[in-house]
């Protein structure tokens, strides 16, 4: 189950931080489609929030606080 990134777009200014530091983003830089985050006007957006590992760079990164990762629940099966 894929994990959920969400952006505070109100607290986000476009630094780029989280895109940077986003491993799989990294390895997507010529293919902007399969980026997980891009920064577009001046605020960061969720392309692909489904290619997500959860590893949390993108929040650590973040100068504002602006990212959080919402880790899916686990069901018993």
């Amino acid at each position: 189950m894929p994990y959920e990134i969400i952006i505070n777009e109100r607290l986000c200014h476009g630094c780029n931080d989280c895109v940077i530091a986003c491993p799989k983003t990294v390895l997507c830089r010529d293919d902007p489609e399969n980026m997980i985050i891009i920064v577009k006007s001046g605020k960061a957006r969720i392309m692909k929030s489904e290619l997500c590992d959860g590893c949390g760079m993108c929040i650590e990164a973040c100068p504002v606080r602006a990212v959080r990762i919402i880790v899916p629940a686990q069901t018993e099966g």
